[in-house]
């Protein structure tokens, strides 16, 4: 009747009745078809993409620290920008200008940044976008010049 159920009774009895489980493979099937999830992949490998298939780099670093030095050929698309309150996101920004510059969700895109934190954001806006072939250059620029074997440029 009308007695209070508790969540953890809740819990309990959609279990038992297995209505727990195909609530959570609903749940899991729905997150891995609506969002791509983009790969974390080292420097070599990014730039192996580079020679190999002429994949585009998006470095999503501000534009004073993209004219500092950057990756060769690498397209600056600021993620964040420093403003009188600090570094923020500029997503709108971002994803207008990736949009135009590369119209087809289909393209497969290298992104990085300083240090591989922005541009987790910076791949998951694309992610959420459609865009379903994106990779993020791992370590960021700090691990790419850790290299010497990686070009640069200025």
């Amino acid at each position: 009747g009308g007695e209070f159920m508790g969540g953890a009774d809740v819990c309990r009895e959609m279990a038992e009745s297995g209505e727990l489980q195909q609530v959570l493979q609903e749940a899991i099937s729905k997150a891995k078809t609506s969002t791509p999830v983009f790969q974390t992949i080292p420097p070599q490998a990014v730039q192996d993409m580079i020679d190999k298939e002429s994949v585009p780099f998006i470095d999503c670093r501000t534009p004073p620290e993209w004219q500092a030095g950057r990756v060769k050929g690498a397209v600056n698309i600021p993620a964040f920008l420093d403003g009188p309150n600090g570094r923020g996101p500029v997503r709108e920004e971002f994803v207008k200008a990736v949009k135009e510059q590369f119209p087809s969700t289909d393209t497969k895109l290298v992104v990085g940044c300083q240090r591989a934190i922005r541009s987790k954001d910076a791949c998951a806006w694309l992610n959420q976008e459609g865009y379903s072939n994106v990779y993020e250059l791992d370590g960021g620029f700090a691990w790419w010049v850790a290299d010497d074997s990686l070009p640069v440029e200025s």
